[in-house]
């Protein structure tokens, strides 16, 4: 089944595409395009016990931020309301959202000052709400110095194959029609994969501008070579 059609005036209905595949999602979004399909059913069976904390461990561009809005979506088939928080460079505190009744997502919690940490944590083994956490080191230990259990997921970095199935998964979500030709050549992917160093949102900046590029210029991208993966501008921040 096609997908809906493109808004005018934009260049990627040439090379029969709805938009730049690798654009940055909005949040809503993510769920559309999971590399994991498993990912929500995991997300329900955690929902579904009495775990108060889970954490999601990995390095920049391995998944934390996509697990977090993932689970806030799920959460909704609960009838349970998920507030989402990011803690910025050279922050130590994080409010607490007001009417945090559901549960409370914290991105980048590694950041947060322990001592408020163990705080929130406390909270969440008391059973004030659910609490999910996107760090770069695990706080599985400052959870169990505060009495409470915590689920810890241990992420990874992306290999060739998860760059060249994301990359298919994103075509296809807007694609005007399916199949839609495309194929990286094994060079490119290994480029791919040695520019990103493992890291996914990374390969997607480098994805955007080859595409970004290939549809103002009205051509097809369907086929990434190695000089394409070299010559595409770094702007991942």
């Amino acid at each position: 089944m096609p997908n809906p059609p493109p808004p005018r005036g934009n260049p990627f209905l040439r090379v029969g595409l709805r938009a730049n595949p690798f654009r940055v999602l909005d949040p809503d979004d993510v769920p559309a395009v999971l590399l994991d399909p498993a990912l929500p059913h995991r997300m329900r069976e955690w929902l579904g016990t009495g775990t108060p904390v889970i954490e999601f461990v990995g390095e920049r561009g391995w998944g934390k931020s996509t697990h977090l809005h993932v689970l806030r979506q799920v959460a909704q088939e609960f009838g349970s309301s998920w507030r989402y928080s990011y803690v910025p460079p050279g922050k130590a505190r994080v409010a607490r959202p007001a009417q945090l009744a559901g549960g409370w997502c914290i991105d980048e919690a590694q950041r947060v000052n322990r001592r408020r940490l163990a705080g929130i944590i406390c909270d969440a083994g008391a059973g004030q709400f659910r609490l999910a956490l996107g760090t770069h080191v695990s706080l599985a230990r400052l959870c169990a110095t505060s009495g409470v259990e915590c689920l810890s997921v241990m992420l990874r970095p992306a290999d060739e194959p998860t760059i060249e199935s994301f990359a298919r998964h994103r075509i296809d979500a807007v694609a005007l029609a399916l199949p839609f030709e495309f194929a990286i050549e094994p060079a490119a992917l290994a480029a791919l994969a040695e520019r990103s160093a493992g890291n996914l949102r990374m390969a997607e900046a480098l994805l955007y501008e080859i595409f970004q590029s290939a549809a103002h210029a009205r051509q097809t991208p369907h086929c990434i070579t190695r000089g394409d993966v070299l010559g595409a501008r770094d702007t991942y921040i």
